[in-house]
């Protein structure tokens, strides 16, 4: 029987074996597509609960550090828009005030900060750590 199929090409030592490139491929760009579009996917793993409490947490970081930098209320408003990245025409269609007094408030803004430009503005908010700032402040 092995001389015959041996006649045909089919060796009992030649096994084949499956060729898994296509499921690979489709696992690495179903990451990829997941890791690109985390924000539209993430309400699958997440639920809306992560927004909000993302969104808590940036409310508290802002509150502290208008209230250690002594930022007035509008002050406060401007920061919170440009962490969010508007820029100054939308603040001041958001706020119905004029581009100028945006840019006067990001001035007092900077100058009370100590810091020259939007990043690191937002790198100071960012870098934040609430919790440890209350304690070495007790």
């Amino acid at each position: 029987m092995g001389l015959f199929a041996g006649k045909y090409g089919v060796s009992a030592w030649e096994v084949e074996t499956p060729d898994f490139t296509g499921a690979v491929l489709f696992l690495v760009n179903l990451a990829t597509c997941v890791f690109v579009f985390r924000e539209d996917f993430s309400p699958l793993f997440f639920g809306e609960d992560v927004y909000v409490a993302e969104s808590a947490d940036i409310d508290e970081k802002l509150d502290f550090i208008a209230a250690a930098h002594k930022l007035t209320v509008r002050e406060r408003e401007v920061l919170g828009l440009v962490y969010m990245g508007n820029t100054n025409p939308d603040i001041a269609e958001a706020l119905f005030i004029s581009v100028n007094t945006v840019k006067k408030h990001i001035r007092n803004i900077y100058e009370k900060l100590d810091v020259k430009s939007r990043s690191e503005v937002i790198h100071l908010i960012n870098a934040r750590n609430i919790k440890n700032d209350e304690k070495n402040r007790i």
